[in-house]
């Protein structure tokens, strides 16, 4: 039988607040199990999934060779 979780328990295991576990099972990325009128459950495997999903790279995630620079010869005069 597949272990269900309670969301807090989710919610410890990645770190996250209870809030981001709610909107994860309501947008579909958690799969879940009702087992009364308030009371859910997540599957463990479905964590596993989410945690083991593949990613785009984050522009952040990719070195960048090229030093940062600011044109200061676009920007208006000081005070106006």
């Amino acid at each position: 039988m597949e272990k269900l979780l309670k969301p807090v328990e989710v919610a410890e295991m990645l770190k996250v607040h209870i809030s981001t576990i709610r909107k994860l099972y309501q947008d579909g990325e958690l799969e879940y199990r009702r087992l009364g009128h308030r009371t859910i459950r997540i599957y463990q495997t479905s964590v596993e999934a989410y945690l083991n999903r593949e990613r785009p790279i984050e522009s952040r995630d990719v070195p960048n060779n090229e030093p940062f620079t600011i044109d200061f010869t676009e920007l208006p005069p000081a005070g106006v």
